[in-house]
Order: structure tokens, then C-alpha cells, then sequence
């Protein structure tokens, strides 16, 4: 008897169970669809065009200079200030998180001033998800990158040196600004449709373990653990192959989540199948860990399950899944394996840059990779007890 045989009996009855069909492919499709129609006109999921009020524009001022003085009268200009209003912020961080969840519009960040006479500014703009926004803001700012381009504003930087700016093409402005890089980065937000997407396949792939437990406990009452481990196979080996028909169970249910959401309610998941894939594979075996902690730490099924669905519930509930908190996300989700599978995935959708995106990944896979040594030397007794 393999590991793969105890996986295609997992698989079997896990087939022949329509309850189970329903619970782990239907029922998140349907919450989905749900929430996300249901709650896409709150403040936070709100992307109808904004033409009609002022722009919210945060700005992380780094310089102290004459380049912040420049950008202040920037701001302080008719035409800018009839479009744009300006909040500062400690850094980009906190930046992108209002950005994220749509208190601010667009951001621009002005780092400290290290122009000399080979080194050109650069200039960073962070765009929402707002098209109009973002092309309203990008014409203002291409005045601004085009002033302190010229020989005028260079010599005011530092009047007693003459820079010699290089011929670099600004990302943002059409025209050439001497030696002003402008970095554009794409900072979308996402609409409740897409949050609900990420959110419900995360928290559906966490139940993997808890199914996985039940699977387990299913098989001591009825005593077929007993006589599988009269065969010649190791305790781990039965854990793995009962793992791997789960495994596989949640693999497929990532894949219509977001087939589904993305054909039929049009969810941009604006990625590759890379990101939703390496994501989907380390909370399911994170899931599948707990279980295994779970089955060989209480006596009965309904003791795990309770322990389960607590923590399922509440680590989901403090890493934004039911409603955006981020005072509560930033001082508990941290802590959790969902936040970073979501985080993972918004940030992916809100096209982060790919460090920011595998930052996120590789903090879940060091939570993962914890919890999978603790249930490796705890195995044994999840399955001979």
C-alpha cells in the first residue's frame, strides 16, 4: 500500500460525498457572487468616477529643501489646488495602505534630494484605480517634473554648483525634463467583487485541514485506520497519503474559484496562474498541518472542530476577510497565515511591485514551513492514537 492508494481512497470518498461537493466548490462561488454584489457600493469598494470633487493626493515629503519648497508652491498653485488635495504622510507604507483602501486617490512621493552633478532626481507617482484620477494627476504633475527640469530650478537647488543634468525621458511627462526620472508605479484598487474573491478562496482553503480532521476521526470510529495500519506502512506515510487526497481536493477548488469568478463574474485577477498557485499550495498544506496538530492534540471530532472553526473564524475575521479594519489588520492580521495570503493576491491584483508580491509569499512560507516541522514530529500521534 502507497501513499498515492491511500490518496485515491481519499479522493473516492470524498467524490461520493455530494455534501462535499456543494460545501467546498458551490457554496464559495455563491458567497462570493453575494458579497460581492451586495457590498460593492460601500466607501471602500467605490469606483465610480470622480470628476466632480477635488482629487486626494497623498504625498511622502522626504526632502527638506529647496525641492520642498518648490513642490509646496507646486501645490499651492490655482490650477493645482482647483483639482487636488494634498495630505502628507510618514512613508510610502502608510501611503500604499490608504491607497489601498481608498482614502486617497493617487500618490506622489518626493524623496530626499540627492541630485549632483551625474545623478538625476527621481520622482515616484503611485496611481489608483480611477482612470480620469490618474490622467487628471498625471497632466498636473507633468508641469511640476517639467519646471524643476529646467536650468531655472536646478540652479535654485544648488546655486553654487552648476548641474549637469543627463537626457533622460520622464515615464510621466510627454516632454523632456533634463535630469527628472519620473517612476510610475501602478497601484490599482480593488472592487468588492475581486476582494470577496480573494478573501472566500482564502478562507474556503483553510477549512482543507478541518475536512482533512473529520476524514481522520471518520476513520478511527469505523476502525479503518486500525487495519490500514496492520499493513506494512509507517504512521507518516498514512498521514501524507490522507494529506495528499486533501491536497489535491483543495487544489482543484482554487481553480474553479477563480476560473469561475473570473469568466463568469468577471473578477481581473490581473496575474499569473504562478502567484495564485504557490499561494493556494502553502495555505492548503498550512491548513492540512493544523488538522494534523488538531486530530492528535483532542480526543474527539467535535473538540476539532470547534478548535477549528475559532481559529479559522477569527484569523480570517482580524486579517480583513468579513470587513476591512486596518487598524485591526496591521496590529493582529500580521500575526496570521490568511492576512498573508490575502495580502499576497491583493497585492498581485493592485499590481505591487513583483519584491512587494514575493515579500508577501515568503512571509507565508515561513509560517507554513513552522507549523509543517511541528506536525512532523507530532504525526505519529495524530495517527496510532
Amino acid at each position: 500500500m502507497t501513499i498515492w492508494t491511500i490518496a485515491r481512497h481519499e479522493l473516492a470518498l470524498r467524490y461520493r460525498d455530494k455534501g462535499s461537493i456543494v460545501r467546498n466548490f458551490l457554496m464559495p462561488l455563491l458567497l462570493i457572487f453575494i458579497l460581492g454584489s451586495s457590498l460593492s457600493g460601500m466607501d471602500a469598494f467605490q469606483q465610480t468616477e470622480r470628476e466632480s470633487r477635488v482629487v486626494k493626493v497623498g504625498v511622502v515629503q522626504q526632502d527638506t529643501g529647496a525641492l520642498n519648497t518648490a513642490f509646496d508652491a507646486w501645490k499651492k498653485n490655482e490650477q493645482v489646488s482647483k483639482y487636488a488635495g494634498f495630505k502628507r504622510y510618514v512613508d510610502r507604507k502608510e501611503l500604499e495602505t490608504e491607497l489601498r483602501d481608498q482614502r486617497i486617490d493617487y500618490g506622489i512621493i518626493v524623496p530626499a534630494r540627492e541630485v549632483t552633478a551625474q545623478v538625476p532626481l527621481k520622482l515616484v507617482t503611485i496611481r489608483g484605480n480611477d482612470t480620469i484620477v490618474n490622467m487628471t494627476m498625471d497632466t498636473l504633475f507633468d508641469y511640476f517634473v517639467s519646471e524643476i527640469g529646467t536650468a531655472q530650478t536646478a540652479a535654485s537647488l544648488q546655486p553654487h554648483k552648476k548641474i549637469a543634468y543627463g537626457s533622460t525621458k520622464a515615464v510621466s511627462a510627454p516632454n523632456d525634463t533634463g535630469g527628472v526620472v519620473v517612476g510610475t508605479t501602478a497601484s490599482r484598487s480593488v472592487s468588492a467583487m475581486q476582494y470577496y474573491s480573494v478573501s472566500i478562496l482564502v478562507m474556503f482553503l483553510m477549512y482543507s485541514g478541518m475536512s482533512f480532521g473529520a476524514s481522520m476521526y471518520k476513520d478511527k470510529e469505523n476502525r479503518t485506520l486500525m487495519r490500514v495500519m496492520a499493513a506494512p506502512i509507517r504512521p507518516y506515510q498514512i498521514a501524507l497519503g490522507k494529506m495528499l487526497g486533501h491536497f489535491i481536493v483543495g487544489l482543484a477548488q482554487s481553480a474553479v474559484i477563480v476560473i469561475v469568478s473570473r469568466f463568469v463574474f468577471r473578477v481581473e485577477w490581473h496575474g499569473g496562474w504562478g502567484i495564485i498557485s504557490a499561494v493556494t499550495v502553502l495555505l492548503v498544506f498550512c491548513s492540512l498541518c493544523i488538522g494534523l496538530l488538531a486530530v492528535g492534540w483532542f480526543k474527539n471530532q467535535q473538540t476539532m472542530f470547534a478548535f477549528m472553526q475559532t481559529l479559522i473564524i477569527s484569523m480570517v475575521a482580524v486579517s480583513g476577510g468579513y470587513a476591512l479594519i486596518p487598524s485591526i489588520q496591521e496590529s493582529l492580521g500580521v500575526f496570521t497565515i490568511p492576512y498573508w495570503g490575502m495580502q499576497s493576491l491583493l497585492d498581485m491584483m493592485m499590481g505591487k511591485s513583483a519584491a512587494q508580491i514575493y515579500a508577501s509569499v515568503l512571509k507565508l512560507s515561513c509560517m507554513t514551513g513552522v507549523i509543517a516541522v511541528i506536525s512532523f514530529f507530532l504525526h505519529r500521534k495524530a495517527v496510532v492514537r
